[in-house]
Formats: structure tokens, sequence, C-alpha cells
């Protein structure tokens, strides 16, 4: 009979994801800021202008060609050890270790060498990652095969994702600290990234050698028919529901992402702060998006799943509006400074504008309801996909589901730095970004933003959940 997963073990279970959220956070953050540094960083050119999105673009469209073979692969894999976990074992480490040189350039200055060694390592990277990554996804309806339960799970996950968010934000502090302690700016820079990767192999490894998959899956598939690759694509993109919100997901993790990407020069350019401001931005994100986890679970309870995804998508909106907008904001709030001596002078520098500080501190606060709820709420919707098709197609084909999750969220990672990366130097004359370019990466995030609400709108959830309760009321019936 199978085992049940306790609340310790989805916890134990949601270290995995931890592990890889890790480096998708400090590729997606660092990256840029890292290979197309503005002079306050004090950072050398060490690739050719534009190169780095172009180079995240070609690796992305790599990475999702392969991504429907590994999960067919998986799906089909007949190891008596399970197909999951034995995949998740062995590329936790390589997936680290990529992500860790992609920073480790072997040339100090802009060289075309350097353009070969970061090919290279994010294209092994985004195939380490994947092999670990899908594997680990689809196991979750197999591992927690009750919706209720699930919402439990991602929960623990999202509690974890919002922590590691708070610490990945750590780095600019971190590098100002190792700056006062004489270190250049690529070591202290390098010094503070190359931690998450050494953590994250250890967080992807635990659940993989503690959990053993054959006691909670009884046999390897549904039925024992092997299942091709393209009737599997083909079968999970045949869901109306799914292709709506297949398509909402990839415009809205397309916008957040150039956000993400752009968040530090919206700091530094625009407002003009320090980057140290980002550690306590996100400090009080962190916070405010944990507070609302109990009210996230009690809403999800009465409104749905769908509406909930599009008051965040409007929460975004909102967040968004306010980097467009923030010099008539600047205005209206004041042209007040701080002033030297002060609490403030050490976190958001000498002569920084209030009204500045007051903008950014808003769009964190409209960004916590949606952090809190796409953590918690927008991962399960996958799960409860793949469980659906399970029931209507006799296959279980998880890892095909979670290979078109793997590629919504590769597209906007591949493509968002050549977008941001091209963008912020629209108009420079000395090879460092501008503020041009980087206010209209706001009105791509805007607009795109808008375009997923739209998909989201046409999503219909009745749909999925009541051929999932209908068994589940079935199963009970038969129990009885």
């Amino acid at each position: 009979m199978k085992k049940t997963l306790s609340g310790p073990g989805m916890a134990l279970y949601a270290l995995g994801l931890v592990g890889v959220r890790l480096l998708t956070l400090t590729l997606s953050m660092y990256t840029l800021r890292f290979f197309a540094p503005t002079q306050s960083t004090g950072l050398p050119l060490l690739l050719p202008i534009g190169v780095i999105g172009i180079i995240q673009g070609l690796t992305t469209i790599i990475d999702c060609l392969i991504d429907p073979w590994i999960a067919t692969y998986s799906d089909n894999s007949k190891n008596p050890k399970g197909r999951r976990i034995p995949m998740m074992r062995k590329f936790a480490v390589p997936a680290a270790f990529f992500c860790l040189i992609v920073f480790f350039t072997p040339v100090g200055h802009e060289s075309w060498v350097n353009v070969i060694w970061v090919v290279v390592a994010l294209f092994l990277y985004c195939i380490c990652r994947s092999l670990y990554d899908i594997n680990y996804q689809a196991f979750v309806p197999e591992l927690i095969p009750d919706p209720k339960r699930r919402v439990n799970y991602f929960t623990i996950r999202a509690f974890f994702i919002v922590i590691v968010n708070l610490v990945t934000a750590s780095v600019p502090a971190l590098v100002v600290i190792f700056r006062g302690m004489g270190v250049t700016a690529t070591t202290a820079w390098r010094m503070c990234i190359a931690i998450f990767p050494a953590l994250s192999f250890i967080l992807m490894l635990l659940p993989a050698l503690i959990i053993k998959e054959t006691d909670y899956v009884e046999k390897t598939g549904v039925i024992s028919e092997k299942i091709n690759m393209l009737k599997s694509l083909k079968g999970a993109l045949s869901i109306r529901e799914f292709r709506f919100f297949m398509i909402g997901a990839l415009l809205i993790d397309f916008a957040v992402g150039c956000f993400n990407a752009s968040l530090l020069f919206y700091i530094d350019l625009l407002f003009g702060l320090s980057g140290t401001i980002a550690t306590i931005l996100f400090m009080g994100l962190t916070v405010l998006s944990l507070a609302l986890y109990p009210f996230i679970i009690w809403l999800s309870r009465r409104i749905g799943k769908r509406k909930m995804m599009l008051i965040s998508i409007s929460s975004c909106t909102v967040a968004y509006l306010l980097i467009l907008l923030y010099i008539p904001l600047g205005t209206l709030f004041g042209s007040a400074t701080i002033q030297p001596g002060s609490f403030w002078t050490g976190l958001a520098g000498e002569g920084a504008r209030v009204s500045y500080i007051i903008i950014l501190f808003l769009v964190g606060a409209a960004f916590a309801y949606p952090l809190a709820t796409s953590n918690i709420i927008g991962s399960s919707m996958y799960a409860d996909f793949a469980h659906y098709d399970m029931l209507k197609s006799g296959q279980n084909r998880s890892g095909m589901f979670f290979a078109v999750l793997s590629i919504i969220q590769a597209i906007p990672g591949g493509i968002v730095p050549a977008v941001v990366g091209l963008l912020i130097y629209l108009g420079s004359v000395d090879k460092t970004p501008t503020v041009t370019g980087v206010h209209l990466t706001a009105l791509v995030s805007l607009v795109t933003n808008s375009l997923g609400f739209l998909f989201y709108w046409l999503y219909n959830e009745k749909n999925i959940f009541s051929v999932i309760f209908a068994a589940k009321s079935q199963e009970q019936a038969e129990k009885a």
C-alpha cells in the first residue's frame, strides 16, 4: 500500500525546489547586473554590449527544444527505483556547478573568450537544471495526489521560496560589506554569488537522497503503453483551459522577469538610490507576503484560484504604473531629500529624494500579494492540469506538463535578458545603461502583464476541477 506524505515530508521535498529557485534567481537577478554594469558598480565590462541577452536567448531556445524529450524519457522510464528521484540525484550537483561558473569568466576584460565561456556554461546549466526540475515537478501529483493537500505542500514551498527571494536580494548589501574590506568589485560580486550555488546543490540533493519514490508510487504510470513524445505534447496542448493558462502564464512571467532584471537599474538610475536599499525593500516585501499566507489559503477556498490570479495580475499593474509615473509622482510627493548623517543616508544614499523612497516601497507593497499568490496558487495549478489529464487520458504524462512549465519559465528567462539588455542601452554613448532605456522596461512589463490578464480571464477552472473532484468522490465511494 502506498504511503501518504506527511507534513515534514512535504517540507523536505520542498527543499529541492528551493535549491532550483536559488539557481534561477541568481541568474535572473544578477546576470545582467554583472555583465552589463553601470559605473556605480565598479565592475568591468566582460562581454560586448548586448551579447549576454542574446546568449541567454539562444540557450533558452535550445532548452525549450530538449525539455519535451526529457519529459518523455522520464515518463517512459522503467527504472525499478522510480522514474523521477534517480534523475534528480544525478543532476543536482552539475546544475549548481554550471550556474556558478557562468560568473567566473577567464578573462578580466571585454573578450570573446568570455562569450564562449558563458555560452557553454549556460547551455550545460540549462540541460542539467531541466533534468532535475522536470522530474521534480512531475513527481508532485504522484507524491501528493489529493488537490487539497497539494495546496498545503505549495504553501510550505512558497514560504521557503519567499525566504530564498530575501536571501538572494541581499547580494548588493553583501557586496558593499566586502568592498569595505578592500576586495575588488569583481571579487566581491563573485564571492556573494557563489554562496547560492553552493547552498542549492545541498538543498536539491536532500529530498532526492532521503525520499524513496517506490514508497509512494506503486507503478510507473497508469497504463503500460509507451508514451510518445509528440502525442504526449499534443495531448497536453489539446486541453483548452491549459492553453489559455499557459499563454497567460508566459506573458505574466515575462512581465515579472523584465521587472526583476531591471529593479536594480530602477533603484540606481531612475531613483538615484543606493543598492543597499534593495535589501530593505525585499525584507519588507518578504514580511508582508508571509503575513498574507493565511489570507491566501482562506481566500483560495472561497473564490477559486483563477480569481486570485486575476487580482494578483492587477496588483502587478499598479507596481508597473508606479515605475512608469515616477517623475510626476515624485513631484506630487515633494522634493525633500535625506539629510546627511541620518539613518537613511547609509541605506538610500546622501541626498536621496524621500519621494522616490516612498514610490519604491509602494512598488514593494504592490508586489506582496502577487508574490504570495503565485508561489502558492500559480504553481499548484500545473499539478491540477497534470492530474486532470491523467484522469481523462488514462496515462501519467506529468512529465510533459512540467516540461511545458519549464519551457514557460525558460522562455522569459532567455528573452528577458535580450530585451532588457538591449533596451537599457537605448541612446547610450558611453557603453552604460541610460535612464530612457531603463524606464522603457517598465512599459514593456505593463503591456505584457495586461495581455496576460486577458488570457487568465478566458481560463475556466471549473472544467478542470469538476473532473478531479468527481474522480475523488468515486474513489471514496468505492472505499466505502
